[in-house]
């Protein structure tokens, strides 16, 4: 059984047959396709670029996408022939698989499915249902907490962040590490209510303020930190945290 975030392959010796597996949110990315005549698959866009036969163009379809929806949908790529598979999907290849319209694909979990076999969607107990979700959320934020490397979080003052940082405090003997982002326009600055949150938990709280210009600095390398374009302004202080994390 896999449980969080995955992506896999498994090849059958003797079917000859490639599995690719990717967990049910899509957490892990995953693309897939051809380079000429070869098939490829990566958790990232970049390895499938190291091919040195790599000469896909930009596909048009998934550029009118992005600019519909700010990001490139699954299951297409940026790339023509290079696509991203679905969450909670996986596929069957073999030798014979040629293109796109070929790959046997199915669907192994879905939200939609899992609410409607779920007893839970008719209980109408609040206060039972608060419960049974406050002990899913300890056993999921305790099973990421092991680690032989010290642990931290990301706490931006909202509901998400404060939520899982409270856990994760109360299951550690000692402060975690939270880190936040601050902006020097107070128009756009959250960072007073991580700190009161932090205050509040007693974490070990690093704070860091950002200029218009760290902001700025981080555009030329966009295109080398990810795979696609997408429009989500949050990539830049997520990267900028994630560097002093």
């Amino acid at each position: 059984i896999c449980s969080g975030m995955f992506s896999i392959a498994l090849w059958n010796k003797k079917k000859k047959i490639l599995t690719l597996a990717r967990d049910r949110f899509g957490e892990k990315p995953l693309y897939y396709g051809w380079v000429n005549n070869d098939f490829i698959f990566a958790s990232e866009i970049k390895a499938i670029k190291t091919n040195k036969s790599f000469n896909n163009s930009i596909c048009k379809n998934s550029l009118d996408q992005y600019l519909k929806v700010n990001y490139v949908p699954a299951p297409f790529s940026i790339y023509k022939n290079i696509f991203k598979l679905e969450s909670g999907t996986y596929i069957e290849i073999n030798k014979s698989t040629k293109n796109f319209g070929q790959i046997k694909k199915k669907i192994f979990w879905s939200l939609e499915s899992s609410i409607k076999n779920n007893k839970l969607s008719t209980i109408r107990d609040e206060s039972y249902i608060i419960k049974k979700l406050e002990k899913k959320l300890i056993k999921s934020v305790k099973s990421q907490m092991l680690s032989d490397v010290p642990l931290g979080g990301f706490l931006s003052g909202g509901v998400d962040s404060s939520l899982i940082t409270a856990l994760m405090q109360n299951e550690n003997n000692q402060s975690i590490k939270t880190f936040t982002i601050g902006f020097q326009d107070k128009q756009f600055d959250e960072s007073i209510y991580a700190k009161k949150i932090s205050n509040y938990l007693g974490t070990d709280h690093n704070e860091i303020i950002i200029s218009d210009k760290d902001c700025r600095d981080v555009i030329p390398l966009l295109p080398k930190i990810y795979d696609e374009p997408f429009a989500d302004s949050s990539q830049i202080p997520t990267y900028l945290i994630c560097k002093v994390a």
